[in-house]
């Protein structure tokens, strides 16, 4: 496939008289025009080049080797215009996608070499991707990504290790050239949820959240986005935040939780522990630190089952305010 794109638009109507008396397999819009052939002689380049003004030429194809075209491109260079010879073995990509990706050697703190990559947006040449890693301490804004055949409405290459992290920090727009080997398409379901975390990632300007509370803010995420942003006091904010996953605050244990959160922000370095001692201390009745640690995390059970734990969802809620 051969690619002519220019930054002016052209006669579209007389390109296509070129195209029809050479009989090429075409599709043209206002800037872009692709060549679906095997072999294109130099001259038929020529004559479509002459009628796009400050064209760039693109040499793609799905197998190892460029397209072939019987002589250089000496005479485009020559009158001041550009050509590029790219291989590129998938052309034809979609959101959802995922890839091996060649990322090259890194530079300082970049992700580099060959690994997984999801496709986010395609820009025709170039793709915007979700670098993904199996290294699950190294880098901040991630988040955990399974690439199990559940996932994939297709998957064409089965992969040695399905559990992976998505660097979100580490987004990149690289050319369709370094996509190697296809791994599968996603789900849409499961592709939704991936985009619906990066978003909540930049929209909180938050670096810092664990691929755990990743997941538990994005079980309620407009509804965070409204509270965070208004302008009422933390302890009003805390309490709407509880009701929105579904806490009844008069609920023996639940003020303790919204206690605990408040609390958290005025020490640096805290545990479950710690914070139900801090509660403790300012009831009215004699309660200890233990019985409030053991209903305030009974009463987290009883919204967010086992797999979460109250210290996770009290860092949260202290992060995004």
């Amino acid at each position: 496939m051969l690619e002519i794109t220019s930054k002016q638009s052209f006669d579209i109507f007389a390109v296509i008289l070129v195209i029809a008396k050479y009989n090429l397999q075409t599709s043209i819009s206002r800037k872009r025009i692709l060549i679906e052939e095997t072999i294109i002689p130099t001259d038929v380049l020529n004559h479509i080049c002459k009628l796009v003004p400050n064209y760039v030429v693109r040499n793609y194809s799905e197998s190892s080797q460029p397209i072939e075209i019987s002589e250089s491109h000496t005479e485009l260079k020559s009158i001041g215009k550009s050509t590029e010879t790219n291989t590129v073995k998938y052309k034809s990509i979609k959101k959802g996608d995922v890839f091996y990706c060649d990322f090259g050697n890194p530079y300082e703190h970049e992700i580099g070499y060959q690994r997984p990559a999801i496709v986010l947006w395609d820009f025709y040449d170039r793709c915007l991707v979700l670098p993904c890693t199996t290294n699950m301490s190294n880098f901040e804004g991630k988040f955990k990504i399974s690439f199990k055949n559940e996932n994939f409405k297709y998957y064409d290459k089965p992969m040695g290790s399905v559990d992976s992290m998505g660097i979100i920090g580490q987004l990149r727009v690289v050319d369709k050239s370094r996509l190697t080997v296809k791994v599968g398409t996603l789900t849409n379901e499961y592709f939704k949820g991936i985009t619906s975390t990066i978003h909540s990632y930049f929209l909180f300007q938050v670096t810092s959240l664990s691929p755990v509370q990743l997941e538990m803010l994005n079980k309620n995420i407009s509804k965070m986005q409204e509270i965070v942003s208004s302008s009422e006091t933390n302890i009003v904010k805390i309490s709407r935040i509880l009701i929105s996953y579904g806490f009844d605050l008069n609920t023996n244990g639940v003020t303790y939780l919204r206690d605990a959160i408040l609390y958290s922000f005025d020490i640096d370095s805290f545990n479950i522990t710690v914070l139900s001692q801090e509660v403790s201390k300012k009831l009215p009745t004699k309660v200890t630190a233990s019985e409030v640690e053991r209903v305030m995390i009974a009463r987290f059970k009883e919204v967010f089952g086992k797999k979460y734990k109250t210290i996770d969802f009290i860092r949260l809620v202290k992060a995004l305010l």
